[in-house]
């Protein structure tokens, strides 16, 4: 399951997923974000917390994960995976090669950390 909330005010995605991610989380997910780019250029970022990375019901699922990704790419400014799960560190450095928006891992207790790096309060370092 994939729990999220949408700050329309700062621009930011608040993804929450566990137990394993269904093809109706993205469903839902892209309705929510496609209904607030209708209205602003883009999400400023997206925040993803999990301690570890729960995987997908099906096949169908993690395609529908891949497709709103490759959809929506183009119009987020920043990605914080925070994450202890191996996925954390192998992911930003694929992803930077392939996506628009910048992807970096904090540790799991980083959260207010990451928040501030998607919000440009914290540098890199």
């Amino acid at each position: 399951m994939l729990e999220f909330k949408l700050d329309e005010f700062e621009g930011i995605l608040r993804l929450h997923p566990h137990g394993e991610l269904t093809e109706t989380d993205f469903v839902l997910l892209t309705r929510k974000v496609d209904a607030y780019l209708e209205h602003h250029k883009k999400l400023l970022g997206v925040l993803v917390v999990s301690q570890d990375f729960p995987g997908w019901e099906s096949f169908g699922a993690m395609i529908d994960h891949m497709s709103f990704v490759y959809s929506h790419h183009q119009k987020i400014s920043r990605v914080a995976l925070v994450t202890d799960s191996v996925i954390g560190d192998i992911v930003p450095l694929i992803a930077n090669h392939f996506l628009d928006a910048e992807i970096r891992d904090f540790g799991f207790s980083q959260e207010r950390d990451a928040l501030a790096w998607i919000r440009g309060d914290l540098r890199e370092g």
